[in-house]
């Protein structure tokens, strides 16, 4: 009895698990990286965009004025980097780290609107180098 309990607490657990990082996120428009500055023009001063790729990533190539906080570090140091009344627009390369951090942001009062997502095109092992570097 005890065992038949314990497995299906993890296939629950498995499940979780599987629905925040795979399920994609309702209402979350995806922008083209060309079309990114004509957005961000749209929304005046009420956008912020987050960058969660990995550092070495966002310093191969950004986009001018984004914030770079990694996947692994948002749970930390969303409160230090973020403005909570300004909605985001989250840059990354994968989409199971797009859908984290939107649920991740959304339970903590953030308005993520959007994602770009950016996977290099000659192989999606490599960086992404769709920005240009900027400071």
């Amino acid at each position: 009895m005890v065992l038949k309990m314990l497995g299906i607490l993890l296939i629950v657990i498995l499940i979780a698990w599987t629905y925040r990082r795979y399920i994609p996120v309702r209402c979350l428009k995806r922008y083209q990286i060309s079309a990114l500055e004509e957005v961000i023009t749209s929304y005046a001063s009420e956008v912020q965009l987050l960058d969660i790729r990995d550092y070495l990533d966002y310093e191969n190539g950004h986009y001018k004025g984004s914030v770079n906080i990694s996947i692994g570090r948002l749970s930390t140091f969303w409160k230090r980097d973020l403005n909570i009344t300004q909605s985001l627009i989250i840059i990354a390369d994968r989409y199971s780290d797009i859908w984290l951090a939107t649920r991740f942001l959304r339970n903590k009062g953030f308005r993520p609107v959007g994602y770009v997502l950016c996977v290099s095109k000659q192989n999606e092992n490599q960086p992404c180098e769709c920005f240009p570097i900027s400071n």
